[in-house]
């Protein structure tokens, strides 16, 4: 390691200088914007998530807020339920496949909304995994006009 310290000369010192600088620079900008928007470590996992997944092929997708990475920018959650079936006494664990359950979600929406309003139903098991329907979609799309 010395000898390699000793080998570099003043284009080299100047270079890591600035990467250095560079780095330091941005970390603090970073971490003074994370304190001034007061995000936390929820907001973090999100997104670290949705990279994740994104990275494995998947769609950006965070199991955390039931959401894709692009939906805020292209739609806008009006309402969002999350439960076991049946308000938690059939988890998704101990139903055999086919197993039909009656489950209701009530879901207040604002009143003054313009645009189609369409309900995404999908379910996922204790790990946060998406079930699929028959046809392998992870959710099912109702339309209840606009």
């Amino acid at each position: 390691m010395k000898r390699l310290l000793n080998k570099l000369q003043l284009p080299d010192w100047i270079a890591l200088g600035l990467l250095l600088l560079y780095v330091t620079a941005f970390s603090w900008m970073t971490i003074r914007q994370h304190n001034g928007f007061r995000t936390n470590a929820l907001d973090l996992g999100k997104f670290d998530q949705m990279i994740w997944n994104a990275a494995q092929g998947r769609r950006p997708y965070s199991t955390i807020t039931q959401q894709s990475a692009v939906q805020g920018h292209f739609s806008q959650l009006l309402a969002q339920h999350d439960s076991w079936p049946a308000d938690a006494h059939r988890p998704t664990s101990v139903l055999p496949p086919g197993t039909v359950v009656r489950d209701v979600h009530y879901l207040t929406v604002p009143q003054a909304i313009s645009g189609e309003v369409v309900a995404r139903v999908g379910l996922y098991d204790e790990q946060g995994t998406h079930l699929t329907t028959q046809e392998g979609q992870e959710f099912v799309d109702l339309s209840l006009g606009g």
